[in-house]
C-alpha cells in the first residue's frame, strides 16, 4: 500500500475515532439532563407529600389541642405555629436537595461532553500525527 493510501486509512480511522468519542460525549450530556430532569421532578413531588403529611398531623395536633379544652391562643398557638413552619423548611430543604443534585448532574454532563471533544480532537492529531511519521519514513 502506497503511503498516501496508509495515510489516508490512518487518518480516516482517526477521523472514525474521534467522532465516536463526540458522539459518546453528547450522549453523556442527553443522559445527564435526563437525570437532571428526574431530579426536579421527584424532589417536588416528595416536598409536596412532607407538606400534606405536615398538614395533617397540625390538624391532629389542633383537634387534640380543642378536645382538651385548650384554645388556640397563646403558647398552644406559637407551638403549632413552630412545628407548621420547621414542617415547610423540611418540604424546602427536600427540593433544594433535588436542585443541588440536579445542577451537580449537569455540570457532569458538560464535563463529560467536554472531556470526550479533548479526546476527539487528541485522536484526530494523533492520526494525522502518526501520517506524517510515515511519510516522514517512507
Amino acid at each position: 500500500m502506497g503511503f498516501v493510501a496508509a495515510a489516508a486509512v490512518t487518518i480516516g480511522t482517526a477521523a472514525l475515532g474521534a467522532v465516536s468519542q463526540a458522539n459518546a460525549g453528547k450522549s453523556a450530556k442527553r443522559w445527564a439532563a435526563v437525570g437532571a430532569a428526574q431530579e426536579r421532578k421527584l424532589p417536588a413531588e416528595r416536598a409536596r407529600v412532607s407538606r400534606r403529611g405536615s398538614a395533617m398531623l397540625l390538624g391532629r395536633q389542633r383537634a387534640v389541642t380543642a378536645a382538651q379544652g385548650t384554645t388556640m391562643e397563646g403558647s398552644p398557638l406559637m407551638v403549632l405555629e413552630d412545628a407548621a413552619a420547621e414542617a415547610e423548611l423540611e418540604a424546602l430543604h427536600i427540593r433544594q436537595g433535588g436542585q443541588a443534585r440536579a445542577g451537580a448532574l449537569i455540570k457532569q454532563g458538560k464535563t463529560a461532553q467536554a472531556t470526550a471533544n479533548m479526546q476527539a480532537g487528541q485522536t484526530l492529531l494523533g492520526g494525522v500525527a502518526s501520517a506524517i511519521s510515515m511519510g516522514a519514513k517512507g
